[in-house]
C-alpha cells in the first residue's frame, strides 16, 4: 500500500533493524581476529544485542474500541520488550483510509494514512500494480488490499502473547456478520476522526 512507500513489512523491519542498531549494524564478533571475514563469523549487531523481530498479518479488520484500548495504553499489553513496531492497519468502521501504526516504547500513534487502492480508481494505479497485488496474495476478492501488516522489534519480546493479543482486537465470527454495504461496521468507535481523502481531494 501507497502509506508504506513502497515498503513491505520487511522493508520496515530491517529499516527498524538499521535505527536500532545505528552504526553498529555492521559489526563483526567472532572468537577468532578483529579483522575475521569468514562470512560464518559474521553477525550482526542485532544479532548480537538479542534483537528480533516478527510480523503480524490478518485479513480481518480490527475492532475500533478494542484497538483503541490497546493504543490508549500498549506498554503493559504488548510489554516492555517491544522496542519498536510499525505498519498500516484496517478498521472496521474506517473501511476507506488505511491506519497508519507507528509506535516507540509506550507510545502507540495511530493516524490515518492514504486510501487503500481498492478505494482508487483502477485507471489511477501505477502500471503493473494490480498484476504485482494478484501475485503476492495482497489483493483478496471481497475486500481488495485492506488487511493487517505490523513488524514488531524487540528484546526478549513475547510473540505469542503479542499475536493473541492483536489477535484478540480482531473482529470475530459474528461481529463479521454485521456488515454493512461497503465493507463497513457500525461499532462506537472511539479514535479521533481521521480527515476524509475524498473532500481532501476536492479541495
Amino acid at each position: 500500500p501507497k502509506g508504506l512507500g513502497g515498503q513491505g513489512a520487511e522493508g520496515l523491519a530491517l529499516k527498524a533493524g538499521e535505527v536500532l542498531c545505528r552504526k553498529t549494524e555492521e559489526l563483526r564478533v567472532c572468537e577468532c581476529q578483529h579483522k575475521c571475514t569468514d562470512p560464518a563469523h559474521q553477525v550482526s549487531e542485532a544479532k548480537r544485542l538479542g534483537i528480533t523481530s516478527f510480523v503480524f498479518t490478518s485479513r480481518r479488520p480490527f475492532h475500533p474500541q478494542r484497538i483503541s484500548d490497546l493504543a490508549s495504553n500498549p506498554e503493559p499489553i504488548l510489554g516492555k520488550e517491544v522496542l519498536r513496531s510499525k505498519g498500516f492497519i484496517w478498521i472496521s468502521s474506517r473501511p476507506n483510509l488505511m491506519g497508519i501504526w507507528s509506535q516507540a516504547a509506550s507510545v502507540l500513534d495511530l493516524q490515518g494514512g492514504d486510501p487503500w487502492w481498492v478505494m482508487v480508481e483502477e485507471k489511477k494505479w501505477p502500471e503493473g500494480l494490480k498484476a504485482e497485488m494478484l501475485k503476492s496474495g495482497v489483493w483478496h476478492e471481497k475486500y481488495g488490499d485492506r488487511m493487517q501488516e505490523l513488524v514488531f522489534i524487540g528484546m526478549g519480546m513475547d510473540e505469542r502473547k503479542i499475536r493473541e493479543t492483536l489477535d484478540s482486537c480482531l473482529l470475530t465470527d459474528d461481529e463479521m456478520k454485521e456488515e454493512a454495504a461497503g465493507a463497513v461496521w457500525f461499532f462506537t468507535d472511539p479514535l479521533p476522526s481521521w480527515e476524509d481523502w475524498e473532500d481532501e481531494e476536492e479541495d
